[in-house]
């Protein structure tokens, strides 16, 4: 997949940016001149090697989550983007909801004190048939079940409000499901500023469940379901609703 200019707009070599089109091997999209930048949408076990190659042709990449299989590839994506001078962005695009941004406001503000436990769940009944084009997501190279899927979204929101984790330690199992990776998972960390977080993400579960806690030492922030307009500011007793603008339509945007 590809980003290209507006059509009144020219490409690096100083032509006009010619209509869209589609390659069928890699190589022969990162040598179009007119193409700035690549999104890495492919099976995660392949976005090292697509990134780092994208980089050494000049390309700048938005890569989709979870970044890579291994701390190592991360950090081999990371260098070869520096090198090349490109932008490397990877899709993490919660933090720019305007639920998020009013959250870490409060956080800030001091709204609940001294932030000192946060819970987060995440999850639902998640079981592809072996012929379903997304079974990769429950097959081995997946690197992980729920928690590396949609459960890496939450995490990234929980490093932007409080902060790096100091600690960490948790546990997978496969209590229903019987694909390649675990279908419940359990996080247990401590941040670098102290406060305790308790991370759920599930595929084995009957409902779907998006719940988030922010707890402190004046108040508790409360955002269940998390992707829904839903904020409450709880002090001394007293529930209050926060207003939130609307999201953007396109939420790569902001």
């Amino acid at each position: 997949s590809w980003h290209r200019r507006p059509p009144d707009s020219h490409s690096p070599s100083g032509r006009e940016a010619s209509p869209c089109r589609a390659y069928s091997d890699l190589e022969s999209l990162l040598g179009d001149e007119d193409v700035d930048a690549v999104y890495v949408a492919s099976p995660q076990g392949r976005h090292c090697e697509e990134t780092v190659r994208a980089a050494a042709a000049g390309k700048h990449v938005l890569c989709e989550k979870p970044m890579a299989l291994t701390t190592g590839e991360c950090r081999t994506m990371i260098d070869a983007c520096d090198r090349a001078g490109v932008v490397l962005g990877i899709a993490y695009y919660r933090r720019w909801y305007p639920k998020a941004r009013r959250i870490k406001e409060l956080l800030d503000g001091g709204a609940i004190g001294r932030p000192v436990s946060a819970r987060l769940f995440i999850g639902g009944r998640y079981d592809p048939s072996p012929e379903d084009w997304k079974h990769w997501r429950v097959e081995a190279g997946a690197g992980g079940g729920a928690m590396m899927d949609v459960g890496s979204h939450r995490l990234d929101l929980i490093a932007y409000w409080l902060g790096a984790p100091a600690l960490v330690a948790g546990m997978t199992g496969r209590l229903s499901m019987t694909y390649d990776v675990p279908d419940m998972e359990t996080l247990l960390c401590r941040m670098e500023n102290g406060c305790q977080v308790v991370a759920g993400a599930s595929f084995a579960v009957g409902s779907s469940l998006d719940e988030m806690e922010l707890h402190g030492t004046a108040g508790s922030l409360l955002a269940a379901p998390f992707d829904s307009q839903e904020l409450v500011l709880r002090r001394g007793g007293q529930d209050e609703r926060v207003e939130l603008p609307p999201q953007t339509h396109n939420v790569h945007l902001p």
